[in-house]
């Protein structure tokens, strides 16, 4: 569906959709008119983990996880879009439950979202690595190179699910 004077959206991807938003998003920030970045990713990297697992999404309200697998595992997705010009804090939003059998990391591109890594770490080591924030009331993992060696490495898998759905 498209609106008189704007392109035609129905022709495009999916992770055409996600770039464009992303560079819309870019523009609004550049403006001023948004104070935060963070807008889809999180919902972008719970459809991928769900698209690569063949897994179905949890319902809105589940606080403990966000996909379970073919196989009846339950994943909590955590991401960050990794700013080069803005490090800052890169951590994971809170952890405030455990009810999950291991986290999908994934870090995306500042510029279209596109996953630079992603990393499955069983909860047991999330739990280890993570650091308890009182303010938040949860604990906060970063993902370190050395933090997201304790999981499997599925960069590959989501990079090539975000593939598959065009671009």
């Amino acid at each position: 569906m498209s609106r008189p004077g704007l392109p035609s959206l129905d022709s495009l991807s999916t992770k055409e959709l996600i770039q464009l938003h992303r560079s819309t998003l870019s523009e609004l920030f550049r403006r001023n008119v948004v104070r935060t970045m963070n807008a889809p990713q999180g919902d972008w990297a719970e459809y991928l983990v769900a698209q690569a697992y063949d897994g179905k999404m949890a319902p809105n309200s589940e606080k403990s996880w966000d996909v379970e697998t073919a196989d009846g595992r339950k994943l909590q997705v955590k991401s960050r879009v990794l700013d080069p010009d803005n490090v800052g804090s890169n951590g994971t939003s809170p952890f405030r439950s455990w009810n999950f059998s291991a986290a999908v990391i994934v870090l995306f591109d500042s510029e279209d979202l596109s996953v630079l890594s992603a990393s499955e770490i069983p909860v047991t080591a999330i739990q280890e690595l993570s650091t308890y924030r009182a303010h938040t009331n949860g604990h906060v993992f970063r993902p370190t190179k050395a933090n997201l060696e304790h999981g499997a490495d599925v960069t590959d898998l989501l990079r090539r699910t975000a593939d598959s759905l065009g671009g």
